[in-house]
């Protein structure tokens, strides 16, 4: 794909498997992905296959930061603030017996 300038789609429909876009936020992928996804070059295909699905290929079109007038980012800051503080109470305040 890098060497040959064809497009994602075209080499996916040559290999006979399928193409999606999705929007997804850091936070929600596992580990090995979200570091692909952070680390990638914009705009380039990267391998994220694991062993388990070989031959995952991502283009990481954009990034951006979370930004405050963002409802949906206003919730999930609001709910990660919210676990924090259960997890921090929960740590002082519960003693835990086996």
């Amino acid at each position: 794909m890098h060497d040959d300038g064809i497009a994602l789609g075209a080499v996916a429909e040559l290999a006979r498997v399928g193409v999606e876009d999705a929007v997804a936020r850091a936070a929600d992928l596992d580990a090995r992905t979200r570091a692909v996804a952070l680390s990638a070059p914009l705009d380039s295909p990267v391998l994220v296959g694991t062993p388990e699905e070989p031959g995952i290929v991502a283009v990481v079109r954009a990034r951006r930061h979370p930004r405050a007038d963002d409802p949906d980012d206003q919730t999930l800051a609001t709910e990660f603030c919210v676990e924090e503080r259960v997890r921090a109470a929960a740590d002082r305040w519960v003693t835990w017996r086996a």
